[in-house]
């Protein structure tokens, strides 16, 4: 398991529930999976310093829609755009 990995499995889901805007735990906890096995897969191949680097490309992916219901994925979406603007 890669150093950003393993930071990435001791975030706390209240970390978890500030980057994403989700409260409901059985959520975050599909979310911190899904982030962790993309980060598995793909920190070979990005130039990330940290968790917080993974996390921009994790969103950036749209990976998390995948893990989302309908409710999570507006939650998350609203949380993006107030960030974004």
């Amino acid at each position: 398991m890669t150093k950003i990995e393993k930071d990435i499995r001791h975030l706390s889901s209240g970390t978890m529930a500030t980057l994403t805007g989700i409260k409901k735990y059985d959520e975050i906890d599909r979310i911190q999976y899904a982030f962790a096995e993309y980060a598995k897969k793909n920190e070979r191949r990005r130039d990330w310093e940290n968790w917080s680097d993974a996390w921009d490309d994790f969103e950036d992916s749209r990976e998390i829609e995948k893990v989302l219901d309908t409710n999570g994925a507006i939650a998350m979406m609203d949380r993006v755009a107030s960030r974004d603007g």
